[in-house]
């Protein structure tokens, strides 16, 4: 059975529209029956073929290279059709057989002789391809596109060329509403979190009929049928474009027959097939076929609606379909006029849905309510239409109606959304009231609303604001802080104080600049209201912020930037489980290991000031390079404090021991570059004691160090010496050979699932006591001999990262640790997948999109000034280490490792990567010497060469 892919591109018009003659295009033609009865013809209409504008990424593509080094012949038999390979050995004909082939028996022992006398040769045997869900081969033919067969009225329908794509039931593959796709591990993820369930499947299931012949279509469905939540659509064959061909198109029921179960899935296929392709649903300019069927669709979104109004999930759910377009058209058309708001897609039906959204819980878990309520108020926002507007009071209507329409609890719909939007979609909510607010009255201080709180009147609030805020932020070893505190007040006013003399004392020793400033700042005793959009003026425009705030903003933006630093800074002081040390800085960024000494020196003066006890407390409680390097806290600090030896050998050998610290820190463990960079730097600090114990001593006499912790510091230095020395770790005899895969290592559970991706597969789902669970998803083809790295998480959300280490093992890779958690259930995958020996050449790893993969592969290029990816060998990056692990236990090496471009790969901007919520802060940008305007490639593949080490 084909994918039902191949009928959706095919029914997207703009892919036909765009093609012109001398276009080449790929058509992947089947050999079977009918092939054979047209000659092997392939240019023939009759035979089954799938047209290919591009060739697809092989490691997602259904077609798989068949590298035979043999000709190909095929015998039918009651009509089903089985393929051979024929080769001359010691002078006898001998064949191969095609699952053979497929298995990887392909020497001699395994071509026998066979009666041959129905054996049909197939002439074109350059370019072969294996379709694993038909189990039938394929000619790969290039040809030129000839833009004559299609018309502006008229879509050339064949089913032959819908890649064998035959009639029956399948499931649509697109983002629904819970945020999940149709894929297997989407289907995985979403079971294990208890999101959706097998009628969230049933919701994609269609049915599809073919007329089996060949004519000229309606481009659009020519009837649609709706039966309670039953949707059914027919592309008929068109009534004067069909003159020639054999047919007569009043005589037919239908060319395509679409029946969607659930009228989910008809959304999800008009958001696929059309809509995300950029065809309008409301531009009717070609013809009263599109027309009837927009307004069809229309109607059936109307009905949903009505019928939905007493179930806000169900409502939101449709709403999530429905092309922004929509909203516009229809709310554009009713503005100002008497029906307005009785109008469906008016501002009043939007604006009752989302207060009925925030009487519940607002959340992405199930149905994505708040991206889908933020999605209504950009609906609601094009009533007002502020680019056409100069006086800005007309582009108050949005920002005034959240400030006036309340919740049952008298709260207001500005500050109900604000509490209530806890995911990226609390940056894009506040973002959007920014933009609101940047071009409305709301930014003139003298605004009515602010009468209150505004500087510029008389007034009894002795908590009267400034218009100029001398508002700091800053952001040292991944942690935000700032110079004021911004709570709410029971009005929904917010009230700002300075954070009394601790944080002028952090800021005055961290920015000497801003001594004056803050001092005079601080020696009053005060505190501001401000109301929530009103305006102030910031002195600093420095970038260090959660939320990018502007000079001049609304202080409802400034209060947001403060919830989200505290947000930010509880992930990475490791509230939720993330290694401290991996917090503290970029690979190298040893200047934030100072700052942060500073940090913590001010902070024990300080009392422990609240802004800054939470950076004391990680800094304090950290074990440096806790995998092979047992370096406390307290030798960490008395290194960081040696400041003044920079250039001298002993500066330079505590620089270089520090910066292997940090990297063994972020990376988790010792590997063996790392082993050797620590154990050359240890050893030449241990040879500069004497100049070391200078500086301890000196260190003891200010009271900053006691006389235990120097001699330990020694102690610990030298042992990182030994350590390192005996830990190397390289290929270990008989640990692979030992891996049994029915035991089940203590503490752990785990259930293993086909998969069939890239060849035969396992899907692993591991779990450890009752709350740790990660999956595993390992793919080996026989026919190019690859094994596939495809999906691997040590944490599946809300549950808790597995342990790194399993360390029931029979022979371990590290002593006393045992094996990493990939590594040994990689290689016992490799083994329930009866991998022969010297089976795999080449490993597979696919769609990256892994930040520190990208940044490596980015300031590679500068550094080489290399410009062209495929020139690139990508093997070294850090995040290769754990392949490199697995496959040389496995009993491979790895060299070469290549960029493969697919479709999917493209260069994204690094601004892009951080407005769709990538993790990327000033230390990754400082660590690969990034812009926000640079580009880094992304959703490529990479494929590197295996060469078994006993060979």
């Amino acid at each position: 059975m084909s994918n039902i892919n191949t009928l959706i591109e095919y029914l997207n018009p703009k892919k036909h529209k765009g093609v012109s003659s001398g276009t080449v295009e790929y058509h992947f033609i089947k050999i079977d029956e009918d092939f054979l009865n047209e000659n092997q013809d392939v240019l023939s209409k009759n035979i089954t073929k799938s047209i290919k504008k591009k060739l697809e990424d092989p490691l997602s593509s259904p077609y798989t290279t068949i590298n035979a080094f043999s000709v190909l012949y095929v015998e039918v038999k009651a009509g089903e059709i089985s393929y051979y390979f024929q080769k001359e050995i010691n002078g006898v004909t001998k064949y191969l057989t095609l699952e053979n082939l497929l298995n990887n028996q392909s020497s001699n022992d395994f071509f026998v002789a066979l009666d041959d006398s129905n054996f049909v040769k197939i002439e074109e045997q350059d370019e072969l391809y294996y379709h694993k869900a038909q189990e039938a081969i394929y000619i790969r033919n290039t040809q030129l596109a000839e833009i004559q067969i299609f018309s502006k009225r008229a879509l050339y329908y064949n089913p032959k060329e819908l890649g064998g794509l035959t009639n029956g039931a399948y499931l649509l593959d697109f983002k629904d509403a819970k945020g999940y796709t149709g894929g297997f591990i989407e289907r995985v993820l979403g079971d294990l979190t208890d999101e959706i369930d097998s009628s969230d499947t049933a919701k994609r299931q269609v049915l599809v009929e073919l007329n089996p012949k060949e004519g000229k279509l309606y481009w659009y469905p020519d009837k649609v049928i709706s039966n309670n939540n039953e949707v059914t659509l027919f592309y008929d064959y068109h009534p004067i474009e069909n003159d020639d061909f054999d047919i007569d198109p009043y005589k037919e029921d239908f060319a395509i027959k679409l029946t969607f179960k659930n009228v989910e899935g008809f959304l999800g296929f008009m958001k696929v097939t059309y809509f995300q392709n950029g065809i309008s649903i409301l531009d009717t300019s070609e013809g009263s076929n599109k027309y009837n069927f927009c307004k069809k669709y229309l109607d059936i979104i109307y009905l949903l609606l009505e019928r939905s109004k007493n179930n806000i999930n169900d409502a939101l759910t449709y709403l999530y379909y429905i092309p922004l377009e929509v909203f516009e058209t229809e709310v554009l058309k009713y503005r100002g006029s008497k029906n307005k708001e009785s109008t469906t897609f008016g501002a009043s039906y939007l604006w009752k849905t989302i207060g009925v959204a925030l009487e519940g819980m607002l959340t992405n878990y199930g149905v994505n309510s708040e991206d889908i309520i933020l999605k209504l108020l950009h609906g609601i926002k094009i009533t007002q239409k502020d680019e056409e507007y100069k006086v800005k009071e007309k582009n108050d209507e949005v920002l005034k109606q959240l400030l006036i329409r309340k919740t049952s609890s008298k709260n207001s719909y500005l500050l109900t959304l604000y509490g209530k939007l806890n995911t990226s979609s609390f940056v894009a909510y506040s973002t959007f009231i920014y933009k609101l607010w940047r071009n409305s009255s709301f930014t003139n201080p003298a605004n009515e609303v602010f009468s209150k709180t505004s500087p510029l009147v008389e007034t009894k609030n002795p908590n009267t604001p400034r218009l100029i805020l001398p508002y700091k932020t800053n952001k040292l070893a991944g942690f935000y802080s700032s110079n004021m505190n911004l709570e709410f007040t029971e009005t929904g006013n917010i009230v700002v104080t300075p954070n009394e003399r601790v944080i002028a004392d952090v800021v005055k020793t961290l920015q000497p600049d801003l001594r004056e400033l803050i001092e005079i700042f601080t020696e009053e005793d005060w505190q501001s209201e401000y109301h929530p959009l009103q305006p102030v003026f910031i002195a600093d425009a420095s970038k260090d912020k959660a939320i990018e705030v502007q000079r001049f903003s609304p202080m409802l933006l400034l209060k947001a930037n403060e919830d989200k630093s505290f947000w930010s800074n509880m992930a990475t002081a490791g509230e939720y489980g993330v290694d401290a040390i991996t917090t503290l800085s970029g690979v190298g960024n040893l200047a934030k290991f100072r700052h942060l000494a500073r940090i913590v020196k001010t902070a024990e003066i300080l009392n422990k000031s609240n802004k800054f006890i939470r950076t004391y407390t990680i800094y304090k409680t950290v074990k440096g390079a806790a995998a092979g390097a047992e370096i406390t806290s307290g030798t960490v600090n008395a290194l960081l404090k040696i400041t003044n030896v920079k250039e001298t050998e002993l500066g330079k050998a505590i620089s270089e021991f520090l910066f292997w610290l940090e990297l063994a820190s972020l990376s988790g463990e010792v590997g063996a570059a790392l082993k050797k960079g620590l154990q050359k730097s240890a050893k030449e600090i241990i040879e500069n004691t004497d100049n070391l114990e200078k500086y301890l001593d000196d260190l003891v006499k200010k009271g900053e160090l006691k006389s235990k912790q120097k001699v330990s510091i020694f102690e610990e230095v030298k042992n990182v010496v030994k350590s390192t020395k005996a830990k190397k770790v390289g290929y270990v005899e008989g640990l692979y050979d030992a891996i049994d895969s029915k035991h089940i290592p203590k503490g752990f559970g785990f259930e293993d699932m086909s998969n069939y991706d890239y060849g035969e597969g396992l899907v692993t789902i591991i779990n450890y006591d009752t709350n740790k669970k990660g999956y595993f998803i390992r793919n080996y083809n026989s026919s190019d001999k690859s094994f596939v790295f495809n999906h691997g998480f040590l944490q599946i959300e809300p549950y808790k990262e597995l342990p790194k280490w399993v360390d029931d093992v029979a022979i371990p890779l590290v002593k006393e640790k045992g094996i990493p958690t990939q590594t040994y259930f990689t290689l016992r995958q490799m083994k329930l997948l009866n991998i022969p020996k010297n089976g795999i050449k080449k490993v597979k790893m696919s769609d990256i999109q892994n930040l520190e993969t990208m940044g490596y592969l980015s300031k590679l290029m500068k550094e080489k000034n290399i410009n062209d990816f495929n020139k690139i060998d990508i093997l070294d990056a850090p995040s290769m280490n754990y392949v490199k692990t697995t496959m040389l236990q496995a009993g491979y090496n790895l060299e070469n490792a290549k960029i493969i471009s697919t479709k999917k790969t493209t260069l994204v901007k690094v601004i892009d990567l951080i407005n769709s919520g990538f993790n990327i802060n000033t230390d990754y940008m400082k660590k690969y010497n990034l812009s926000v305007d640079d580009e880094l490639l992304f959703g490529f593949n990479i494929e590197i060469k295996a060469i078994n080490i006993k060979n």
